[in-house]
């Protein structure tokens, strides 16, 4: 992963969730996020849930939007902490793999 770009994945929010979706942003491409601040809502089949930021920064991209079902661990935004030219960005989000847990 380079440095500077911290993914923000839709996370797991229970045992059984396979999937779920972002019903909001609260903030835009291009605003300051701090670690640990209200940045999106999640809603899943069962209940809606307000989602951290993993990292302070800037919230460079939002790569999926609201009301789009996807899967644990999918890539809806990205953090840069640092300076991240574009061409950074997009390969950082084309190259994106959820990670795995063994």
């Amino acid at each position: 992963m380079p440095e500077g770009l911290v993914p923000v994945t839709l996370p797991k929010l229970g045992l059984t969730m396979e999937s779920g979706s972002v019903s909001r942003w609260l903030r835009k491409e291009g605003e300051s996020v701090r670690v640990g601040e209200h940045l999106f809502d999640v809603q899943t089949s069962k209940s809606a849930n307000e989602c951290e930021a993993p990292a302070g920064g800037i919230l460079a991209r939002i790569v999926v939007g609201t009301g789009i079902e996807l899967p644990v661990g999918a890539l809806i935004g990205v953090i840069a902490t640092g300076k991240a030219s574009e061409a950074d960005l997009s390969a950082f989000i084309t190259n994106y793999q959820p990670q795995t847990k063994a």
